[in-house]
């Protein structure tokens, strides 16, 4: 008997953002963390650089779509070496058509694909107390690191001294440069690239207003933060939050060694050089123009640290799941990851 579902990738058919709109918000309607998506969300984030629609994959239904995925080609950072790797996200079949193989097909064509084009890895977010992390596991993807999406009230303005300030426009490469020296080092870091800068922190979703900050003389900024709202689901309901990015308190070294493996939480010693850690990031996130805020931090991580520290508490857990897909992958695997970076973009979309 023929199936009912047919199957393409994104460049093969149309796939609207209004249609992956309502996927989206209906898979993950019950997963704690998950983005409220509107469409203006959407768009932005299938203009992500490396976003390849001929990697990525719809299933559909008659004229329904039902199943979708994203691949994004990135320079991901894995065991000391830079390696080519497909980053999937928003994995997400309709409910009533769950338990059909419709992901499972997605995903298999999805990871072919990456193999004929030479990728060296893949790597992908989920909850490890859910249902998918098994099934990511029955294709070859290994728990490498976690992260934890951390939210709490907005922390006041610690007694140190250290301020904010506004982010000049001038002075948007040198915050580019700042973060990319900061976190360059640490596995699952993607170096942002000029195109890459530009979508993630100039060219955001129409409507939102991006709320950035420095520390450090004009011209030079030695810390900075930006905040993004968005609505999460927490508690079982959607709850608006700052949504902090490209976190670097003022002389803050965030390439200092770490153990963010899943088998242990090793917590390294603070290297904010002018106080705590949890100090210099609250003179960050006390600029959050909400009065509660949202970061996502690896486990064991000095971010991670000073962020749970400062009162904020787990609102979901997620693995970092990588499949080897060459030599060089499989040996930078085999190294527990030093200081993991997690990806905002992959675990809540922000």
């Amino acid at each position: 008997m023929p199936s009912p579902y047919h199957i393409a990738t994104h460049a093969e058919s149309q796939v609207s953002s209004a249609a992956l709109t309502a996927l989206c918000n209906a898979a993950f309607a019950e997963y704690p963390g998950a983005i409220i998506a509107g469409e203006s969300w959407m768009d932005w984030f299938r203009r992500r650089p490396g976003c390849a629609p001929e990697l990525c994959g719809a299933a559909w239904y008659g004229r329904e779509l039902v199943s979708s995925l994203f691949v994004t080609e990135a320079p991901l950072r894995l065991g000391g070496r830079v390696l080519r790797a497909g980053i999937v996200d928003t994995v997400m079949t309709a409910p009533a058509h769950q338990k059909h193989g419709l992901a499972r097909e997605l995903l298999t064509r999805a990871i072919g694909l990456m193999r004929e084009r030479g990728f060296a890895c893949s790597l992908l977010y989920t909850n490890p107390r859910r249902y998918p992390y098994g099934f990511y596991q029955s294709l070859g993807y290994r728990h490498h690191a976690t992260a934890e999406l951390l939210a709490g009230p907005r922390p006041v303005e610690p007694p140190s001294g250290e301020c904010w300030r506004l982010l000049l426009p001038d002075e948007t490469e040198g915050a580019r440069r700042l973060v990319n020296a900061s976190w360059g080092e640490a596995d699952g870091f993607v170096a942002y690239g000029e195109d890459l800068w530009e979508w993630h922190r100039l060219h955001r979703p129409e409507g939102e207003e991006l709320f950035e900050i420095a520390q450090g003389p004009h011209g030079a900024p030695t810390g900075g933060a930006a905040f993004t709202e968005a609505g999460l689901l927490a508690a079982g309901r959607e709850q608006w939050f700052s949504c902090v990015l490209d976190i670097v308190p003022w002389r803050c070294r965030a390439r200092s060694p770490s153990r963010a493996h899943p088998e242990g939480r090793a917590t390294e010693s603070p290297p904010y050089s002018g106080g705590t850690t949890a100090e210099g990031l609250a003179a960050l996130l006390c600029a959050a123009p909400r009065p509660r805020v949202a970061l996502v931090a690896g486990c064991g991580t000095w971010l991670h640290g000073g962020a749970t520290e400062l009162g904020l508490r787990s609102v979901a857990e997620e693995a970092a799941m990588l499949l080897p897909l060459n030599s060089a992958a499989e040996a930078a695997l085999q190294s527990p990851p030093s200081n993991w970076y997690a990806s905002v973009e992959s675990i809540v979309g922000a």
